[in-house]
C-alpha cells in the first residue's frame, strides 16, 4: 500500500510520498507541442475520456488553450480529475498497485465537498500518461481534511506519523494559509477546529497575479503575457521586453501591500487581539513567499511563523496523517 498526500491547488499540485516531493502548475492544456525542439518544456500529457490533456509547464508553454480553474465546481470538471491522474502518475510507472490518499479542500467548501472528494477518488483508476503503457490504481482509501489541517500536521507529525509538538497536540494554534484563490484562517484547539474564528477569505496569490496584468501591459505594451507569465514575473520583481530587463518592484510591492490588508483584517475579526488567546501563529501556502512577511510584521504576537517550505507544508502534513492513520489502525 502506498501513501499518499495530495495537494491539487488552484495554482499548483503537490505530491509527496515516501520517495520524496514532486510538484507541476495546476494547469490543463490542449495536447500541441513542438514540431521540433532540442530542450523540451517541463510537463508531460495525460489521456483521460479520451482525450489527451498537456500537463503543467508544458501546457502553459505549449497548449494553444489552457484552463486554469479557479471556482468552487472545478473539483465536478475533467481537468479536476486529470490533475489528479497526473499526481497519480508521478509516482506510479507499472501496476496494479494500492493507494492511500490524504488530501484537503479549502474551508469554505468543505462540509460540502468532502464526500464528493472521497467518492471520486475512492476507486480503480487507469492511468494512461504519455508513451507508457496504462497504470491501474486503486485507491483504496481517500481522507479528505480542512486543507490548513495539512499545515498544522506538518509541524506537529514527524515523517514516521508520530507527534513530536506538544503544543500542537495540547494548545491553541492559529494556521493563514494563503493559496492560490483562497486564504484559509483557522483555530485549531487540541488540533480540532474552532468554527468561530475559522474562515476562508476569497484572496490568494492569483489576486496579485491578475492586479499586476494591467501594471505588466502598461509598462510593456502589445505582448500580452500570460497568467503564468505573470506570475513568474512577480516572483522574480521583473520581465524581459525587447530584450532588456523591466524592473516590476514598486508594483508588486504596492499591489502586495493591498492584497495583505483584506486578509489582515480577516484575521483580526478572527482572533481578538492579534490572537492574543493563541499560542502560536503559523503562515503556510505558496502565498506565503509574497505577502507571509508582511502579515508576520503586521501582527503584534511574539510566536508568528512561517513554516519551513510553505508550499509544501500542507501536503507534507497530509501524507503525515497517512502515515499516523496507517499506524493507528495497526
Amino acid at each position: 500500500m502506498k501513501l499518499l498526500g495530495i495537494d491539487l491547488g488552484y495554482n499548483a499540485t503537490k505530491i509527496v510520498s515516501s520517495t520524496g516531493k514532486v510538484q507541476f502548475p495546476s494547469i490543463v492544456g490542449t495536447p500541441d507541442k513542438s514540431s521540433f525542439q532540442i530542450v523540451g518544456a517541463s510537463g508531460f500529457s495525460i489521456k483521460h475520456n479520451n482525450k489527451h490533456y498537456n500537463i503543467g509547464n508544458v501546457a502553459a508553454e505549449q497548449s494553444r488553450f489552457v484552463t486554469r480553474k479557479e471556482d468552487r465546481e472545478w473539483i465536478n470538471s475533467d481537468e479536476y480529475m486529470v490533475l489528479f491522474h497526473a499526481a497519480l502518475s508521478t509516482q506510479f510507472v507499472k501496476g496494479p498497485e494500492s493507494v492511500t490518499v490524504v488530501t484537503g479542500l479549502p474551508l469554505a467548501y468543505y462540509d460540502a465537498d468532502k464526500q464528493n472528494i472521497k467518492e471520486q477518488f475512492e476507486r480503480m483508476h487507469h492511468v494512461f500518461r504519455d508513451d507508457r503503457n496504462v497504470v491501474t490504481l486503486n485507491v483504496e482509501k481517500c481522507s479528505v481534511v480542512p486543507q490548513p489541517m495539512g499545515t498544522l500536521a506538518h509541524v506537529a507529525f514527524d515523517d514516521e506519523g508520530n507527534i513530536t509538538n506538544s503544543t500542537m497536540l495540547t494548545g491553541r494554534v492559529g494556521i493563514i494559509d494563503i493559496g492560490g484563490k483562497t486564504t484559509n484562517i483557522l483555530h485549531a484547539l487540541r488540533m480540532a477546529d474552532i468554527r468561530a474564528e475559522t474562515e476562508s477569505v476569497a484572496i490568494g496569490g492569483w489576486d496579485v497575479v491578475r492586479a499586476m496584468q494591467s501594471k505588466v501591459e502598461s509598462a510593456c505594451p502589445g505582448v500580452g503575457y500570460s497568467d503564468h507569465e505573470i506570475s513568474e514575473a512577480v516572483k522574480k520583481m521583473f520581465v524581459k521586453y525587447k530584450g532588456r530587463v523591466v524592473d516590476l518592484s514598486q508594483e508588486v510591492n504596492s499591489v502586495l501591500d493591498k492584497v495583505t490588508q483584506p486578509i489582515l483584517s480577516k484575521v483580526r475579526e478572527l482572533w481578538a487581539a492579534d490572537g492574543a488567546r493563541l499560542d502560536q501563529i503559523l503562515i503556510s501556502g505558496g502565498g506565503a513567499h509574497l505577502i507571509g512577511d508582511r502579515l508576520k510584521s503586521a501582527l503584534d504576537h511574539e510566536n508568528v511563523e512561517l513554516v519551513d517550505d510553505p508550499v509544501f507544508a500542507n501536503a507534507m502534513g497530509y501524507y503525515k496523517l497517512a502515515k499516523w492513520q496507517e499506524k493507528s489502525n495497526g
